[in-house]
């Protein structure tokens, strides 16, 4: 109720705009989520979160199209932006366009080394390919970026015991 006041009384304020929308989101209101974003955009047509939120929206909602449309605009707005890679990233993934999503990936990487979700999606990228050594490596980096990433730690544990190292794979999924 008090964003929609705020509204109200200031319908460009695009700040409760946005949070309406993440509530419309968490509630999960698709339609109202939504027009909430696209109202983002009309008022700030240069407002990077907008695309993003509704380019996971789209994935989500397996709208793959209107998903790359809004995540290659948040890339235009800002090519550094290491969240539009990921989820398109994701996006190519769902479709299973695995080279396109590795691609993803990689610009992800170029971007923010730093970052242990980008080594991750990688290196499911590359189980699903069946490139093991290459999955291995992603999921060792990602736990070096960041040791306290679970998903890395399973990543890892299914390549050991694909190995039929089991001491090791018991090891990382404890």
């Amino acid at each position: 109720e008090m964003l929609k006041k705020a509204i109200k009384i200031d319908p460009r304020n695009i700040e409760a705009y946005l949070e309406l929308g993440y509530c419309y989101r968490d509630q999960r209101e698709h339609d109202k989520t939504e027009k909430m974003f696209r109202k983002v955009i009309e008022i700030d047509p240069g407002n990077i979160g907008a695309y993003l939120e509704l380019g996971y929206y789209y994935r989500i909602q397996r709208e793959y199209v209107k998903a790359q449309e809004m995540l290659k605009k948040a890339i235009e707005i800002d090519p550094r932006n290491i969240v539009a890679y990921l989820e398109l990233g994701y996006c190519h993934r769902d479709q299973s366009d695995h080279i396109r999503a590795e691609e993803m990936f990689k610009k992800a990487i170029a971007v923010d080394p730093g970052n242990a979700e980008v080594y991750f999606g990688l290196g499911w990228r590359y189980k699903n390919r069946g490139d093991h050594v290459r999955a291995e490596e992603m999921f060792k980096k990602a736990i070096a970026v960041d040791p306290g990433d679970a998903r890395a730690y399973v990543g890892l544990g299914w390549r050991y015991r694909n190995l039929g190292d089991y001491v090791r794979a018991e090891d990382m999924f404890k």
